[in-house]
């Protein structure tokens, strides 16, 4: 019940909050949310889409570290798994891009096969 006031809340929070407005101090930290315009999750550095006040509003210790170049392919999704074939249509996934839970229409983060896997599964009947 907790964790459902707290979404609710944070989807108030993101509804007022567009455009240059959209920081991590404005909506808090640790929560992909789809759709925004950055981020402020733990991956958004993996992605490139860290708000502008990430490293000061979440609290990022600022540290040097070496870099090297590398050649990465990234998916739509922020770590595994990535559909709701791969991993149920029970319980949110923090974290996850998509979503397969019950509720994930009301926030419009249902993976693609959502409807498929979850809603409208095919059975196959075979008969010998």
């Amino acid at each position: 019940m907790k964790f459902s006031i707290f979404i609710a809340s944070l989807a108030l929070v993101m509804s007022s909050v567009v455009g240059d407005d959209y920081l991590c101090s404005n909506v808090g930290c640790h929560f992909y949310v789809a759709g925004a315009p950055c981020q402020c999750d733990t991956y958004c550095a993996d992605y490139g889409d860290c708000c502008s006040d990430f490293a000061v509003a979440c609290d990022v210790p600022t540290t040097t570290t070496p870099t090297t170049t590398t050649t990465t392919t990234t998916t739509s999704t922020r770590g595994p798994p990535k559909t709701c074939a791969d991993f149920g249509c029970a319980g949110f996934k923090s974290g996850d891009l998509c979503q397969c839970d019950e509720r994930c229409p009301e926030f419009d983060d249902c993976c693609e096969d959502h409807t498929a896997v979850c809603i409208n599964p095919t059975t196959t009947t075979t008969t010998t």
